[in-house]
């Protein structure tokens, strides 16, 4: 959630840029980030992630032409979990409608002491 949040962030940050428009004025939606209450004022998600790559000089200046984020579970301190199993997804993703199609999912865990 946090790194698919930075990379939401990135998106705004891209599109406002386009749209000449106040980031905290756009919405992500339906494939695309537009302007609240003026909706035929977007850019889609495709277009946006494709220019990043393929047209870098269209990005804000000193924003990177990549669209990813790391980011790790952030709890405070005494306050976070402990998993005791790991799970895997293979998954099928359709780039013309953004489908997921799961494939295989394992959960490998330990046994309880």
């Amino acid at each position: 959630m946090l790194a698919a949040s930075r990379v939401r962030e990135k998106l705004v940050r891209f599109a406002a840029e386009l749209l000449e428009a106040n980031p905290d004025d756009l919405d992500v939606g339906e494939g695309k980030v537009y302007v609240k209450g003026s909706p035929q004022f977007n850019h889609a998600v495709s277009d946006l992630a494709r220019w990043t790559y393929h047209r870098p000089e269209k990005l804000p200046a000193g924003m990177e032409s990549v669209l990813e984020a790391v980011a790790s579970y952030d709890a405070d301190p005494g306050g976070g979990t402990f998993a005791n199993a790991a799970h895997l997804c293979l998954v099928e993703v359709d780039p013309e409608t953004g489908g997921v199609k799961l494939l295989r999912y394992h959960v490998v865990r330990t046994a309880a002491r």
